[in-house]
C-alpha cells in the first residue's frame, strides 16, 4: 500500500514537472540580434545557447535558484535541518545550464536597443513548435533541451511551478531521502526566474542542461569569455521550415530577408 502511494505521489510530481512547461505563446517567439548574430545564424544554421553564469547579469541563475529554493522551503515549513538539507542537495545536484533567449513581442524598443545593435540589427521570428523540436545532435540522455519556457519575474512564480514545488514539498516532508533526487528540478528551473526589473523583456528560453565539454565553443564577451553550445536548425524534424525571419527595422528590408528563408 505504501509503495503504491509513493508511486502515485511521485507520478504527481512528474506530471507537475511536465505542466511547468505547458505555457504557449499566442504567436511567434522573437530573437533580437545584431548583424554578426544574424550572419552566424544564416551561415552556420545554428542558434547559440550561452552558459548561464556568463550572461549580462551573471547572478541571475543564483537569483532564480534562490527563489525556487526559498519557495520550496516555505512549503516544507518544517525543522531547520530540512531546510539546510534542501540547500545542500540543490547545490550538489546543480548542473551547467546554457540558454538562448526569445521575446513574445517583436516590437519592443528596449529590446531593439539592448540586443539588436541599438536598433540597427534584426528580429527573427520562430514558431513555438519549431523551437520545441530543436535538439543537440547525437545527444546523450543527460543532455536535455527544455522549452521554450516562459520566464517568471520576482517571486511571482507561475501556477504550474507553484504546484510542482507544493507536490515536491509534500514528498520531502514524509520521504526526504527517497525524494531528494527530485530536488534536481530546482536548479533546472532556476533559469526560468529573473528579477522583476527585467519583466519588460517578456522572455522565453530554451535551456540546455549539462552538455558535453566537447560541444562547447567560446567567444569573447565584454569582460569575460563566454562558452556556448549550438542548437542545429538543420535537424530532420523540419524545424527550419518553420523559421520566419522578420526584420522590423524598415519595410524595404522585409522582402530581402524573406528571400533568405531558403538559406536559413
Amino acid at each position: 500500500m505504501m509503495t503504491d502511494l509513493w508511486e502515485q505521489r511521485t507520478a504527481g510530481v512528474l506530471q507537475a514537472w511536465g505542466d511547468a512547461f505547458s505555457a504557449r505563446p499566442e504567436g511567434l517567439l522573437y530573437h533580437y540580434t545584431d548583424f554578426d548574430g544574424f550572419q552566424g545564424i544564416v551561415k552556420e544554421h545554428t542558434l547559440r545557447a550561452t552558459y548561464s553564469k556568463v550572461l549580462n547579469d551573471g547572478s541571475e541563475r543564483i537569483y532564480g535558484e534562490k527563489v525556487m529554493s526559498d519557495t520550496l522551503k516555505r512549503e516544507v515549513a518544517s525543522e531547520r535541518q530540512t531546510s539546510s538539507s534542501i540547500d545542500s542537495n540543490v547545490k550538489e545536484l546543480s548542473r551547467p545550464t546554457f540558454v538562448t533567449s526569445f521575446c513574445d513581442c517583436g516590437k519592443l524598443l528596449s529590446m531593439w536597443r539592448a540586443y539588436a545593435g541599438h536598433g540597427g540589427g534584426y528580429c527573427l521570428g520562430f514558431t513555438y513548435t519549431g523551437l520545441a523540436n530543436l535538439r543537440l545532435k547525437d545527444a546523450l540522455r543527460s543532455e536535455v533541451v527544455l522549452g521554450p519556457m516562459q520566464l517568471s519575474y520576482g517571486e511571482q512564480l507561475s501556477d504550474p511551478i507553484k504546484c510542482l514545488l507544493r507536490d515536491l514539498a509534500s514528498l520531502l516532508k514524509t520521504h526526504f531521502d527517497n525524494a531528494s533526487p527530485l530536488l534536481e528540478f530546482v536548479p533546472m528551473l532556476g533559469p526560468m526566474v529573473k528579477d522583476e526589473a527585467f519583466a519588460e523583456e517578456r522572455e522565453w528560453r530554451l535551456i540546455v542542461i549539462d552538455p558535453r565539454i566537447r560541444r562547447m565553443h567560446f567567444r569573447a564577451g565584454h569582460a569575460n569569455i563566454r562558452p556556448y553550445v549550438e542548437l542545429s536548425l538543420r535537424e530532420k524534424d523540419g524545424a527550419t521550415e518553420k523559421l520566419l525571419p522578420l526584420p522590423l527595422r524598415s519595410e524595404e528590408h522585409t522582402s530581402e530577408l524573406q528571400s533568405l528563408r531558403h538559406i536559413v
